[in-house]
Formats: structure tokens, C-alpha cells, sequence
């Protein structure tokens, strides 16, 4: 949506996801404004044009950047209140309309994370290899394992491990 108005934010998304237990194994992500090519290989780590990357090792979400994204069919989580509610922990808070790019952020360690109330695997499955192989973690809202080729209820949480337990703080104080 915001390369539709004119803002040049947009990726494009591709994961590769094993059908056995529905996880990521191989992720390309491209930014064509900044000419940013991500990669992952389950194992192998993740990269930002060949050079590779790692999350934030912040410990708190004061004074961090993050992205929360709403999910306007997700009957438990509420993206206006989790907002307010990482905002009033001291985080900087961006809502980039974008997961996927979000996410990349987070794999670069310019934000400490992002919350994403919506379930669908294929805005999820590249971006959250990338994110995992850069040393982060990524789940669903209880801070449970999620699998990326199957429509999910929940919500997904990618920050490092640091500070999951300040997003799943956030979005059990997000409800609807």
C-alpha cells in the first residue's frame, strides 16, 4: 500500500517451506528501492547482499524502534492498543504497513522487533527465516512455535530473544 501512494516502501517476498512441519527452509527478500537483497538458508545464517546479519541484542524496549501492524480479523489483538501500550514503555514506534519489510528491519538490528496481528504465512514464512538466521526468534502471540504453510489465528512476534517477553507482555495487553 504505501508504493501505491507514492511512499517507496515494497518488497518482494519469496520462502521456500518444508510440508512436513510447515518451516520456513529458504528465503529471499528484495527491496528494489535500496537495491537490498536478503537471503537465508535454514542453518546458514542470513544476509544483506552477501554480508551477514544479526538482530538487536537490546534488553529493553526503551528508546528502540519497533513495528506494530494490525490485523483487522484477528478477534484477539488489538494493533491500536499494543501501540499505545509499547509507547508508553518508552519505544519508538513506527507502523510501517509493511511486514515483510518490518521484519527485515529487525533481521538488520534497527528495530528490536515487530508485532504483526494478521495470520497469513505468506506476508510471514521468508521474513521470519531471515529474522531467525540473523540470531532472532519468531512466534506466535503466546511465544509458541507457528507453522508458515497453513493460515494462522494468532499473532507473529519477531524480535530477539531478549525481549519476547515484553511483546507477548504487549499484545496480552492488546486485546479487542
Amino acid at each position: 500500500m504505501p508504493f501505491s501512494t507514492g511512499i517507496p516502501i515494497s518488497t518482494f517476498s519469496l520462502g521456500l517451506v518444508d510440508g512436513k512441519d510447515g518451516q520456513p527452509v529458504v528465503a529471499v527478500v528484495y527491496d528494489p528501492q535500496l537495491d537490498h537483497l536478503y537471503t537465508a538458508v535454514r542453518g546458514k545464517g542470513a544476509f544483506l547482499n552477501d554480508k551477514p546479519l544479526k538482530v538487536s541484542s537490546e534488553k529493553t524496549l526503551k528508546n528502540n524502534y519497533l513495528s506494530v501492524l494490525g490485523g483487522i480479523s484477528n478477534p484477539d489483538f488489538a494493533a491500536g492498543k499494543c501501540s499505545d501500550y509499547v509507547r508508553s514503555q518508552g519505544a519508538i514506534y513506527f507502523h510501517m504497513v509493511s511486514q515483510v519489510y518490518s521484519a527485515m528491519k529487525v533481521a538488520t538490528g534497527q528495530f528490536v522487533g515487530t508485532i504483526f496481528g494478521y495470520g497469513s504465512p505468506w506476508d510471514s514464512a521468508a521474513a521470519v527465516l531471515i529474522v531467525e538466521e540473523a540470531g532472532g526468534i519468531a512466534t506466535d502471540m503466546h511465544g509458541n512455535e507457528r507453522r508458515y504453510d497453513e493460515w494462522s489465528s494468532g499473532t507473529l512476534l519477531a524480535c530477539n530473544e531478549a525481549i519476547l517477553h515484553k511483546f507477548i507482555d504487549a499484545v496480552k495487553k492488546s486485546p479487542r
